[in-house]
């Protein structure tokens, strides 16, 4: 749920102290917001102006997002180290040097309680719900103590969103500061987590282990870390390169050698050509770095990270938003 707000000049936003500023709602009046960034022409040495507002609804409440217009400025390139990338469901990001970033749990221990708690007592409203006294009654609506616990689920899950993307976001501008060139590998995430239950004819095969899997690839959010990755290095000076992934987990960083069995294990890698020994996820984001740099040079036709198999990323931008 949205309401638009386009009129910027009926907005008179004012800020009240350091967390909290107001702004005029049409047709709702005055409404307190947390103030999170600095805002044209309320905040000092800002520059830019408010063009309007967005009210948006979640399960969390109602959120107001200011569309803004900031002066362009001059990017100075990014003379950090390039670092490659590596995307996994054990470390959310591997780096090519040896680091490996992991998501935090994101609910609280008493928090994953009540939610394990809610979703075991909406599932037992349902069973009720759907299994009427008489086979001939019509199934009953939903009764108000099942919808209070839906949107109880609801908020934990939200909140559990929003601190996934709040971790993304740190994690990002950190990347893109520190780093002039950044490659990642060009997964086609919505075919790697698609489902494998098959159909009637052809059933598919370890549906439940799959069906797994795709939980563990989305909760990572391989896809936001990607996206704002690609609109944040240009705003540092830097370059986001996506490259073929195709054999990037069973490659040796040193001597190119393409093996099933350099695949030791989960995170084991050991290369049977040179001997190479390394953990799987740092070599992986050590090939798709090698890849990406051959690429940017464009030295190297042919597969392996050649410029025809990879792309620079188009700068975006996104809007920022108050919360």
């Amino acid at each position: 749920m949205g309401v638009d707000i386009p009129q910027a000049a009926k907005l008179n936003i004012e800020r009240l102290n350091p967390r909290w500023g107001r702004v005029q709602i049409p047709l709702v009046g005055q409404v307190r917001f947390r103030w999170t960034r600095p805002l044209p022409g309320v905040s000092r040495d800002c520059p830019g102006r408010i063009t309007g507002a967005r009210l948006v609804k979640n399960s969390l409440g109602w959120h107001i997002c200011f569309r803004i217009e900031e002066p362009t400025v001059a990017v100075t390139p990014n003379s950090g180290r390039p670092i490659g990338i590596d995307r996994g469901v054990v470390h959310t990001l591997a780096l090519s040097d040896g680091r490996a970033l992991d998501l935090p749990s994101l609910l609280t221990p008493g928090e994953q309680r009540r939610l394990l708690g809610l979703e075991r007592k909406a599932a037992r409203q349902q069973l009720v719900r759907t299994q009427p006294s008489k086979p001939d009654k019509v199934e009953p609506p939903t009764s108000r103590r099942h919808r209070q616990t839906i949107v109880q689920i609801a908020a934990l899950r939200a909140r559990e969103a929003r601190r996934r993307e709040n971790w993304l976001h740190k994690t990002t501008t950190d990347l893109a500061k520190s780093h002039g060139l950044i490659a990642v590998e060009d997964l086609r995430i919505a075919n790697m987590t698609r489902s494998a239950h098959g159909t009637i004819q052809q059933p598919g095969r370890k549906v439940r282990a799959k069906a797994t899997l795709n939980r563990s690839i989305l909760s990572m959010a391989w896809g936001g870390a990607e996206r704002m990755l690609a609109y944040k290095c240009p705003l540092f000076g830097g370059t986001l390169v996506k490259v073929n992934p195709r054999n990037s987990s069973i490659e040796c960083a040193r001597c190119a050698h393409v093996a099933k069995e350099n695949r030791v294990s989960q995170a084991a890698f050991r290369c049977i050509g040179c001997g190479h020994i390394a953990n799987a996820d740092t070599n992986g984001a050590q090939v798709v770095l090698k890849r990406g740099l051959t690429a940017r040079s464009g030295a190297t036709p042919g597969y392996g990270g050649a410029a025809r198999e990879a792309r620079t990323t188009v700068p975006h931008r996104e809007p920022f938003s108050i919360r």
